[in-house]
């Protein structure tokens, strides 16, 4: 089971290789705003934990294990920017340090209830707005 911080990681190695189809150390240092030696040592985690495949100065992949675990966490994260803009929650350092707080400790039975709650407000604005003046009212 992968801590965290792994699960931090492979969601940031699966959006840069969405994005720009690899990851490499940098990248991905860029991304998280960490030392590169700081990445290397996780890369070198991921590797003996099976998540990514990594040759030295040839950069990563993930192994499907990896990707599953990206992939998830990268949808849940922004299935809860949804969700807190749907709270009317815009101020974006905090949508981000209330995600990076929740996302890796919330059970799929929570994860499939926001969801439907994302649709649902999605596809009845009426419903929203009627949310969003009884919120005001409190």
């Amino acid at each position: 089971m992968p801590t965290a911080v792994m699960e931090d990681y492979l969601e940031c190695i699966y959006d840069i290789i969405q994005t720009k189809g690899y990851a490499g150390t940098n990248d991905i240092a860029d991304k998280l705003d960490i030392h590169p030696s700081t990445v290397s040592r996780m890369i070198k985690k991921l590797d003996e934990k099976g998540y990514i495949n990594y040759e030295p100065y040839r950069g990563l992949t993930l192994t499907e294990a990896g990707e599953l675990i990206g992939k998830r966490i990268s949808s849940n994260h922004k299935l809860l920017e949804e969700f807190f803009e749907i709270l009317g929650i815009e101020d974006e350092e905090i949508i981000d340090q209330d995600i990076e707080g929740i996302e890796h400790h919330l059970s799929s039975k929570t994860i499939d209830n926001i969801l439907a709650l994302v649709d649902f407000f999605t596809e009845n604005p009426a419903r929203l707005e009627e949310f969003n003046k009884f919120k005001s009212g409190h």
